[in-house]
């Protein structure tokens, strides 16, 4: 496994696992963990075995509160404001929301700021009754940088998203659940079991029609119309009817029903 300073990067039983690892600092993201989940995020992508993977924060106090204030010092010139929005941030985020597998964002503690931008792009989010949510920028005079304005009102109603991007407010766990911004609501201390239960369901099932359901639902999502939509499901779902791993599946219930 890969060794780094701010991660721990993990693999078992076809699950990967990312902690941000700077509890001590909240996990607040430095321009070393940056640069490591900017390695880390794309090799999990294409580690061959694995079928459905975890990013989570060290403790249970923040899964991330966010970027190092002494990052924005940085960004007075504008060649670098740009690296860190589309060279670091960019590639980070677009590396979990076009993942062939799912990334499942497990939750204690804070997760604002840029925090809250990484767990919008991962797919599912299990969050711990303790957690809270927010995009904080507004409160020293930004907006995030790293897609928060434009995947949270995607994410939860528009007026609720205005109101946390220009309050700098925040809401818990189970506002972030009646939302819908999380999947599920849990004690904190069962975060990671539950998470980790998760991503084993989603790992027993067919790889072929997890990878073909990631990729009808993201690329549908950007049509201009649902009839549009509608064709990349039909003609993903007639590569999967004769695949070898499909019959794995089907062939054994097929069966059943028969002798049933």
């Amino acid at each position: 496994m890969p060794d780094y300073r701010y991660l721990i990067y993990e693999i078992e039983d076809n699950i990967g696992r990312i902690t941000l690892n700077r509890p001590e600092k909240r996990n607040a993201l430095n321009a070393e963990l940056i640069a490591e989940l900017k390695e880390a995020i794309p090799r999990m992508n294409n580690e061959p075995e694995v079928r459905c993977a975890i990013l989570t924060g060290a403790g249970d106090k923040a899964f991330s509160a966010g970027a190092d204030l002494p990052i924005f010092e940085t960004l007075q010139e504008v060649e670098k404001a740009y690296a860190y929005l589309r060279n670091d941030g960019g590639v980070i985020t677009r590396a979990l929301e076009t993942a062939e597998f799912p990334w499942i964002a497990a939750v204690k503690g804070a997760c604002v700021a840029g925090g809250l931008e990484l767990a919008l792009c991962c797919d599912m989010i299990v969050a711990g009754d303790n957690s809270i949510f927010g995009v904080l920028e507004i409160n020293i005079g930004l907006l995030p940088g790293w897609g928060g304005t434009v995947r949270l009102p995607r994410a939860i109603p528009v007026r609720k998203a205005k109101e946390l991007l220009f309050t700098g407010g925040t809401i818990d766990a189970q506002e972030a659940l009646r939302l819908g911004l999380v999947n599920r609501v849990v004690p904190v201390d069962q975060v990671d079991a539950e998470a980790m239960n998760l991503a084993r369901t989603i790992a027993s099932k067919s790889r072929a029609a997890v990878r073909a359901g990631m990729n009808i639902i993201n690329n549908s999502l950007t049509c201009d119309s649902i009839e549009a939509a509608l064709a990349i499901e039909r003609g993903t779902l007639m590569t999967l009817v004769g695949a070898e791993e499909t019959r794995k599946y089907l062939d054994p219930m097929i069966r059943m029903m028969r002798e049933g």
